[in-house]
């Protein structure tokens, strides 16, 4: 298959997009919000089209240009105009500035009103009073209260169709979010606070309603039935409620408080005479509703027999005093792996657990035995172990990052599975559904994208600047080392143990010790602390290099634009990761130490966790998108053959996304009771950074505008970014609308955003980066049909997976739902199903290109080093490159260096002289830190107290004994060096240049032909 021809499958990625944007127009006929029955809903689906058709403005032009600009302007095309320098012009950059930022300010407008009006603290007006009805949540069904009848239900609310709703809630355990998608959307309720929801039904109908906020096992059976009905009926239901009904005393509620299900609540009460699963209760203390409220703020604490949910210490295994097993080993037991559960009557999950972790054991074995068969041993820790190489430690990030997503891949397919029958119960437990959630959410962003994202500005950024290494070699690589202990962790809690159900935000209290004090909860914070510590060290080593180590003559503006996207994301992990590692550790001394800044309890608040989570967690995701970002503008610019566009507008672009995702946290919970002013805030600030992310994807199109496009593998990926990511960038405007997001959050519609920006924003973007820098790292290139089949294959699966969680998300199918009752969701379930094999498949592919290609490597070299006539300073050197980098320093007289370098003719040359190089030495310090770090934190996960204190003190002296070395570096002789420099040069000499018709040719060995236009055609 050759790049020329792959521009074929832009059809392909255009028609699949298209198929899946079809089945996400189909509805439910059960009310819903896109079928809704109140006005409030009605009015929030009506802004939903609103900002949906203005946003389209913007993003229509893309998914209908870019294929039109890559069929025009194909390489073969030489009819088409060709300005490979033409990178700025005045009225297009103020277009690609002003139209959007024009239709933010219109949309902003939009939102302001419909965020003041459906304000859900905002009664609604009237001639009839409201009524009035106290909510409590508790584990898994809902208390409703109504004061001034004096009675209370749960499983049924009750109300006159035509009059003012007025909930006031709370929880008497986690916290929980009440949602009636066809009345009013949602609201969060949460211990000791008050919420408020107002809605209305203009005519009778039974409606459902549910909590859409995970808070264990029986999450998927809290829901309820909300019936309006006449005013007649209504009395006539309040007199049925008094006349079948039971008391509601502190016995009864007692009862309601235990954790289970509300028919299990309903067997335990004996509710004759009343329908079936639903609970009646004729009178109630009307101080109830407070003292529920009031009991968390007594200033007292909660025990957890007395908070509804929590779970008993001793049932989870805590530490037996006195008991020599417990003092050597502490919580761990036979109970503690996954086999055992496997022999003793086992169940589905039991055995899916028991497989995955023998999978993890023998894989391990396998590595062992393989390595030491080979012999590699001692080539693996020489030079790669403890090697403090920046090349070397970047590709160990990413191979770690494959590594962990293949789990994750695996782990997303299982869930779709579980999903896709899930009509019908499924196969896996709850409790091992949300197992999978939590690990397969931690993976993916914290070891699957973040260590992808390292490694290749390891690997990369200082190539691009000219430099020998990172400014902290052995800093780089202890935060390797760091990251890969909470990689670790999370693998090794598939054999010992579980991992945490409480989700990737691991929101507290369902994470505190009262209702969570299995060892779960702890895997996640330590690796989370950890392999947090080590990011905040990279942004540093980041930062400082760019600024400190550029080669002479290279000024800022002078960069790459990828090492801009590499100077902002280090700026932002420098400043967001505190706030995560401070919340986690926070969450520890919460759990170990009694502590009580997130508890219920003794003046706990939950909100402060969320704030600090996301303080981090919006800024994560530009993280990880800014250097994905970074990566597109080196694939379009070295595939187009041009300069890159709008440099300056795509700097400032960059720095202001950098700086706006300081200012967005808040909208990851409008639905928490703020007031509206301050949604209206923060909703307009998340708009606000869709301008600089469109202004990027436009002044891409324009560097590929009168270009000459090679259909590669990475412009493949590339092509399904532009098309994909700007429908998830549509899905971020309408969720930046608090009104919008009242109903969609904490359903699928939020899973399938949240996927629409990082797959295609992210992973495309790694994947597109792995296959065009790979033969600079390892000296051939990648199997081309190969590559095309994995690239068509993720996207196709993509669409086909996520989309349709667009659809049960605007139905109301909240998120990690493990089953569901509604049969409308499950078509669109069995599709996502059909996706997620199709991204199974395509990790597959992607194994299988990486074996033809090592398979056949002899006829892919590149030892020249520029197979695809590049443009930055890393393709000015052999491939792979000497470990010193560059013989000489290389002198940057301008942006595109090594392609100034190659059109003047001074891309190959000798350098007058050769001086010695000085470089890091190797240590093992890394590799202490690692094994150090992974038995700490295991010891600190089961109580092992004298591990602990061991591991601590063994780092600690290593530390310390590094400190007093003295021969850190080495040093490589001028002589050795110009050795193998003149070697490269004349093996450069005598390679033949090729052009770029030939690029995935037997006869590209790395030396690229200069092409210069040719006669200037038509438009």
């Amino acid at each position: 298959m050759t790049r020329q021809n792959g521009t074929g499958h832009i059809l392909g990625i255009v028609a699949i997009v298209g198929l899946s944007l079809l089945l996400a127009g189909c509805s439910s006929d059960s009310a819903s919000f896109i079928n809704p029955s109140g006005p409030i809903a009605e009015a929030q689906r009506w802004h939903l089209i609103k900002v949906t058709l203005l946003t389209l403005i913007a993003v229509l032009p893309v998914i209908l240009l870019v294929p039109f600009i890559l069929w025009r302007y194909r390489y073969k095309n030489k009819r088409a105009r060709y300005l490979p320098n033409w990178e700025f012009s005045a009225p297009l950059e103020i277009a690609m500035w002003g139209v959007p930022f024009l239709l933010i300010v219109i949309i902003s407008t939009q939102l302001w009103q419909s965020t003041k009006e459906l304000d859900p603290y905002r009664p609604i007006g009237g001639d009839k009073p409201p009524i009035e009805v106290q909510v409590v949540g508790l584990d898994w069904k809902w208390l409703f209260i109504y004061p001034e009848q004096q009675i209370a239900t749960v499983g049924e609310l009750a109300f006159p169709a035509g009059r003012p709703v007025s909930l006031a809630l709370t929880t008497d355990t986690v916290m929980q979010s009440f949602m009636v998608p066809a009345l009013a959307g949602q609201i969060y309720a949460m211990p000791g606070m008050i919420t408020k929801l107002h809605f209305s039904a203009p005519a009778p109908g039974t409606f459902f309603g549910e909590n859409t906020q995970f808070n264990g096992t029986g999450f998927t059976g809290q829901k309820f039935a909300a019936k309006a009905m006449s005013e007649v009926d209504f009395e006539s239901w309040v007199g049925q409620v008094k006349s079948t009904g039971l008391p509601l005393d502190q016995k009864a509620y007692a009862t309601l408080g235990k954790r289970g299900t509300r028919a299990e609540a309903v067997a335990a009460l004996g509710a004759n005479g009343m329908p079936s699963g639903v609970l009646y209760f004729n009178s109630v203390d009307p101080a109830m509703f407070r003292q529920i409220l009031h009991k968390y703020h007594s200033g007292a604490p909660v025990p957890p027999a007395a908070q509804p949910g929590a779970k008993d210490y001793l049932a989870e295994g805590e530490l037996m005093k006195g008991d020599l097993w417990s003092a050597i080993f502490g919580r761990l037991g036979p109970n503690s792996f996954p086999f055992t559960a496997a022999f003793e009557n086992p169940t589905t999950s039991d055995l899916i657990a028991a497989g995955a972790a023998a999978v993890v054991v023998i894989g391990g074995l396998v590595a062992f035995l393989l390595i030491t068969w080979l012999r590699k041993w001692d080539i693996l820790w020489r030079d790669w172990l403890t090697s403090t190489d920046h090349k070397r430690i970047g590709i160990m990030y990413i191979v770690l990052s494959l590594v962990m997503l293949a789990r994750g891949v695996i782990e997303g397919a299982l869930m779709r599975s579980q999903q896709a029958f899930g009509l019908t119960g499924g196969f896996l437990t709850p409790d091992h559904f949300s197992e999978l959630f939590s690990t397969h959410g931690t993976i993916m962003i914290f070891f699957v994208a973040m260590p992808f994202v390292a490694g290749f500005i390891n690997y990369i950024m200082p190539l691009q600047i000219g430099a020998r290494d990172v400014s902290f070699p052995v800093m780089n690589q202890i935060s390797l080392a760091l990251t890969t202990v909470g990689a670790a962790l999370v693998m090794i809690s598939l054999v010992i143990g579980k991992f945490s159900t409480g989700g990737w935000t691991a929101y507290p209290p369902y994470t505190g010790a009262d209702f969570n004090p299995g060892p779960g909860p702890d895997y996640w914070i330590w690796a989370i602390v950890i392999a947090g510590f080590g990011s905040t060290l990279s942004g540093i080593n980041f930062a400082v290099t760019i600024y400190k180590e550029r080669a002479p003559g290279m000024n800022l503006m002078q960069m790459p634009l990828f090492c801009w996207t590499v100077l902002c994301t280090a700026i932002i992990l420098i400043f967001a990761m505190p706030p995560l590692t401070v919340a986690s550790l926070m969450l520890g001394l919460d759990r170990y130490l009694d502590f009580h800044f997130f508890t219920n309890d003794l003046g706990g608040n939950m909100m402060n966790y969320a704030n600090l989570f996301w303080l981090f967690g919006h800024p994560e995701v530009y993280l990880l998108v800014l250097p994905a970002y970074g990566i597109y503008s080196e694939v379009v610019s070295t595939y187009s053959g041009k300069t890159l566009y709008g440099y300056t507008s795509l700097v400032l672009a960059t720095m202001s996304i950098a700086v706006l995702s300081f200012t967005v946290w808040l909208h990851h919970f409008f639905t928490m009771g703020q007031a509206a002013n301050i949604n209206i805030a923060f909703g307009i600030a998340s708009m606000l950074i869709a301008v600089p992310t469109g202004v990027k994807v436009y002044d891409w199109m324009a560097t590929m505008f009168r270009g000459r496009i090679r259909m590669s593998v990475p412009m493949v990926y590339t092509t399904g970014f532009f098309i994909l990511f700007v429908i998830g960038g549509l899905t971020g405007v309408i969720l930046a609308n608090p009104t919008i997001d009242y109903q969609v959050h904490n359903t699928l519609f939020l899973v399938a955003h949240f996927h629409n920006v990082l797959i295609p924003g992210v992973l495309f973007a790694m994947l597109a980066a792995l296959n065009y820098w790979f033969p600079k790292a390892f000296g051939f290139r990648l199997d081309e049909k190969w590559g095309y089949i994995s690239a068509l294959l993720w996207i196709f699966g993509f669409a086909f997976t996520f989309f349709p969680l667009y659809v049960v998300g605007l139905q109301g199918m909240p998120r990690r739902s493990f089953s569901f009752s509604d049969p409308a969701f499950e078509p669109m379930m069995i599709v996502a199903l059909f996706g997620a094999c199709l991204i199974l498949s395509a990790l597959g592919a992607l194994c299988i290109q990486f074996w033809v290609s090592i398979r056949d490597r002899d006829s892919r070299r590149v030892f020249a080093g520029d197979p695809w006539n590049g443009r930055s300073l890393e393709w000015a050197i052999s491939a792979p490159p000497p470990e010193y980098n560059f013989a000489v320093l290389p002198t940057v007289k301008g942006r595109d260096a090594f392609t100034l370098a190659k059109e003047n003719g001074y891309a190959y040359q000798s350098p007058q002289e050769y001086e010695d190089i000085e470089l890091p030495r190797s240590t093992p310090i890394g590799m202490i830190f690692c094994v150090g770090g992974i038995l700490l934190s295991m010891a600190l996960i089961w109580y092992i107290w004298w591990l602990a204190i061991l591991s601590l003190l063994a780092m600690a002296v290593a530390f310390i004994a590094r400190s007093f070395r003295t021969d850190l570096t080495e040093t490589i002789p001028a002589a050795e060096i110009e050795k193998e420099h003149r070697a490269w040069l004349d093996a450069v000499a005598k390679t033949p240049p090729v052009t770029r018709a030939a690029e995935d040719a037997a006869e590209n060995q790395g030396r690229a032909a200069i092409e210069r236009p040719e006669t200037e055609g038509a438009v």
